[in-house]
């Protein structure tokens, strides 16, 4: 009886308090207040670096490559540092040349590719740690690039009958080349992004952005001269295809109203 008694009483208390208690009012959903936050400028470290780098390698194999790619991007905070709406623009000029040997390879010839042009690519991120930070983010997004190139292949080879020479008679063969030129139409692609920026004095950010690329345009060039890269995008060989850039950035506060700018 008196664990009975004892277990009614606590009954009893429980009920009478959970009566006691308010329910809890579910808040209405509110789509955030628009608001220009920031303007970040920067630029792709990784594609300077290869301007710097990727110089002449005529000492291996005689191969040359010179490449100079450069790619501004600039983006704008909005709603609180939730979204980030980002535009980009670059430039590629890249160029491979491979000589003949003749000491090795008497009727071996050599080839040269020229790509030269430019891009832009766009697209919105959204910022999964926005109430923790207010200048830094962890980002997710989409972009879309487009651009617009042209590319060049010269290539030779001397003609040899019977595939026989005599060395002494290399410099009396004919030299035959064959020049092909590709005017492309623009090639477009989407990115699935994720990326990093955090800041590590003052003003100056540093962040990288992993891209997993899609390529959609058939425009690749001619029927004799099929491109083997696009700027922004890279090399053909597959449709998609993931890349990396590092990137430098300057932060720039945007004053709101009734804020002055420290």
């Amino acid at each position: 009886m008196f664990f009975a008694l004892f277990f009614w009483n606590e009954t009893a208390v429980f009920a009478q308090k959970k009566e006691e208690k308010a329910p809890r009012e579910r808040k209405p959903f509110k789509l955030p207040k628009l608001t220009f936050d920031a303007v970040r400028v920067g630029a792709d470290l990784t594609m300077w670096g290869a301007s710097l780098f990727i110089k002449d390698l005529s000492q291996i194999g005689n191969y040359y490559n010179n490449t100079r790619q450069f790619a501004l991007t600039v983006d704008a905070a909005m709603f609180d540092n939730r979204f980030f709406l980002l535009g980009e623009v670059g430039y590629s000029d890249i160029r491979r040349n491979l000589k003949s040997v003749l000491s090795i390879s008497p009727n071996r010839g050599g080839f040269s590719y020229d790509n030269v042009g430019w891009y832009w690519r766009a697209g919105l991120d959204y910022n999964l740690m926005w109430k923790n930070f207010k200048k830094d983010a962890i980002l997710v997004g989409l972009r879309y690039g487009t651009a617009y190139y042209k590319d060049v292949l010269d290539y030779g080879q001397i003609a040899v009958p019977w595939d026989f020479v005599v060395i002494e008679n290399v410099r009396s063969n004919r030299y035959e080349r064959l020049i092909t030129n590709s005017n492309n139409k623009p090639a477009q692609w989407f990115e699935l992004t994720t990326g990093l920026r955090v800041t590590v004095w003052r003003n100056i950010q540093m962040g990288y952005t992993f891209r997993y690329k899609f390529l959609i345009s058939e425009n690749l060039g001619s029927a004799e001269l099929v491109s083997n890269e696009i700027p922004g995008y890279g090399t053909t060989n597959v449709r998609r295809k993931p890349a990396f850039s590092y990137h430098l950035y300057y932060y720039i506060p945007l004053p709101k109203k009734g804020v002055k700018p420290k």
